[in-house]
């Protein structure tokens, strides 16, 4: 099991990896609505395009505190940046005391 806290960003992520040999997951807990719900697509997307695969495990993405209401699409970078930290694709010390509050969209 993987855990990540990001202690000072208004998200602690908890990721943890039970393994399931059919296909990866992505959960979301903490209260979350439904366009947080939908950044699970829009993550595995970015990081598709981004040539990093998502392991063939269930992750499960806490959004912290679990009591308070999660709304919009901005916590797709704190997600998109705590998985990519689990997966070893950047430091997860390099995002100590940041703060990453945004939604992944495409330019052209």
């Amino acid at each position: 099991m993987t855990v990540l806290s990001l202690q000072r960003s208004p998200s602690a992520f908890a990721i943890n990896s039970p393994y399931n040999p059919f296909r990866p997951t992505i959960h979301i807990v903490g209260l979350a609505d439904k366009a947080v719900a939908e950044s699970r697509e829009r993550v595995q997307v970015a990081l598709s395009a981004s040539s990093l695969s998502m392991p063939s495990k269930k992750v499960t993405v806490n959004l912290a505190p679990a009591d308070l209401p999660k709304e919009g699409s901005h916590c797709d970078l704190p997600i998109a940046l705590g998985l990519m930290a689990a997966l070893g694709a950047i430091p997860g010390d390099m995002l100590a005391g940041y703060v990453g509050i945004d939604r992944i969209k495409r330019f052209k």
